[in-house]
């Protein structure tokens, strides 16, 4: 990783640092970022400025027009923490039970690329 350019996410606990999991062994990978920035990671990774890490489902389009192609394919992230965040009540209005149940489905299912 260290002879790519890498382009990371600047919210991550610790963006210099990636995690894959080898079976059960985790392998932190330092990495120097060319770019650390909030919402620009896949359109750069498109225009060739480096490599990057995204959630499959970002880039799930990018990857199946042939944009963007998936190394490391031996290696599985690490998880995302994924949290729906909603007013306390009594009551919890029918759409918003439907979006809650959809999300938990979607990532239950959902693998990282």
């Amino acid at each position: 990783m260290v002879d790519h350019d890498c382009i990371t996410y600047s919210y991550l606990p610790t963006p210099s640092n990636w995690v894959y999991m080898s079976g059960e062994k985790a392998i932190n990978v330092n990495i120097n970022s060319k770019m650390i920035c909030n919402s620009a990671e896949m359109a750069m990774a498109i225009a060739g400025m480096g490599i990057t890490r995204l959630p499959l489902f970002s880039c799930q389009s990018a990857l199946e027009r042939g944009e963007l192609k998936r190394i490391l394919t031996t290696y599985e992230r690490t998880g995302l923490n994924v949290y729906v965040v909603y007013p306390h009540g009594q009551f919890v209005p029918a759409k918003l039970r439907v979006f809650i149940d959809a999300i938990a489905a979607y990532y239950n299912r959902a693998t990282l690329a």
